[in-house]
């Protein structure tokens, strides 16, 4: 997730725009472009992780997404209502009480659909074998990456930001735990990070061409376009090909999501990224056109998402402190009362 608060700095606040104003390309735009490159996987890459370990279709984990949400949906009308004059209103308790459905956020929509879906999803690929989930995969991969983000036909996926991308990561992810061993992936370590690096670097490089000759196919930072779903499946590749076990990491991981929701609601990132540019342009008074001085302002980005990212984390572990009793109450009457009158009408849902 770290990879996506870079991404988001560096697109809103570090490299807004890559064009001078005679409308040519610098050195600098390439820093910038190719940056993007490397840094759009992350998306791709969290829902393939997802399908690799599997989502667990269980009432306290959608409890925890919902209340986690609820959470910071609250905690962005807050900053709203101090910085930018706003009032309590209907659009607040909506927000706050439907998180889910009443979310400014697409990726939540998407991955609250993904989490309905995984049982059907599990379901399908415990009864398929090896060669009809490769065909599953294929099959969605047309519809998805060829239709929709190649000759975006009509009623076809164009960007990626929908359930049939994450459904085809899913997928994706699900093949590679159960078909491809370790040691092969082992094996192939460095095959991996070049995978990735030549994607990033065609998505960016490539987007020059577009700019020149205007390609209308060339969709090169989509998240269901073929470079940003083999970088960040060779990204995912290359970190399983190592061994991290921390209690650290683990730590870390609990408030994943916490981090995207923290700094991407409407009601904070237009504040945060303004910020962040006013800042880097007490810094650097030279255009990015340069070379240095654009990966300068890429370094600076990069440490001011790696603040952003820590200070989140610790703020969500207050969170999780302050949701101890709500939890409390809910282990002592949920599961009763789910166990009483839900669980014998769906006896294969679980808690």
């Amino acid at each position: 997730m770290l990879f996506v608060v870079i991404q988001h700095v560096v697109n809103y606040s570090i490299f807004p725009e890559i064009e001078q104003a005679d409308g040519h390309w610098t050195i600098g735009s390439y820093v910038a472009q190719c940056s993007k490159g490397f840094l759009c996987v992350a998306v791709d890459c969290f829902v393939l992780i997802s399908g690799y370990f599997g989502i667990k279709f269980k009432l306290r984990h959608i409890a925890n997404l919902y209340l986690t949400c609820a959470f910071y949906n609250l905690f962005a009308y807050v900053i709203h209502i101090l910085l930018d004059d706003a009032v309590i209103g209907k659009s607040l308790i909506l927000n706050v009480v439907f998180p889910f459905s009443h979310s400014t956020l697409w990726f939540i929509n998407c991955y609250v659909m993904l989490f309905f879906y995984a049982p059907l999803l599990n379901a399908a690929v415990a009864y398929l074998n090896k060669k009809q989930h490769l065909i599953v995969i294929l099959s969605l991969s047309f519809t998805n990456v060829y239709l929709g983000n190649f000759w975006q036909a009509p009623l076809y996926d164009l960007n990626g930001l929908s359930i049939l991308n994450f459904m085809l990561l899913y997928l994706i992810g699900r093949y590679v735990n159960l078909y491809i061993s370790q040691d092969t992936i082992n094996m192939h370590r460095w095959l991996w990070l070049i995978i990735y690096v030549g994607c990033a670097l065609f998505a960016g490089i490539g987007s020059d061409f577009d700019h020149i000759y205007h390609w209308t196919f060339w969709r090169g930072f989509t998240y269901n376009s073929l470079q940003m779903i083999f970088g960040a499946l060779a990204l995912f590749l290359f970190a399983k090909s190592f061994r991290f076990h921390s209690r650290t990491i683990n730590w870390i991981a609990v408030s994943t999501l916490a981090i995207y929701l923290g700094h991407e609601h409407a009601y904070v990132n237009h504040h945060l990224y303004r910020f962040i540019a006013e800042l880097a342009d007490t810094f650097f008074v030279e255009p990015y056109s340069l070379a240095v001085d654009a990966v300068c302002r890429l370094l600076y980005g990069i440490v001011i998402s790696v603040i952003i990212a820590a200070i989140l984390v610790l703020f969500d572990k207050i969170r999780i402190l302050l949701m101890k009793p709500i939890w409390k109450v809910y282990d002592k009457l949920v599961p009763k009362i789910f166990n009483k009158f839900v669980k014998p009408l769906f006896n294969k849902w679980y808690l």
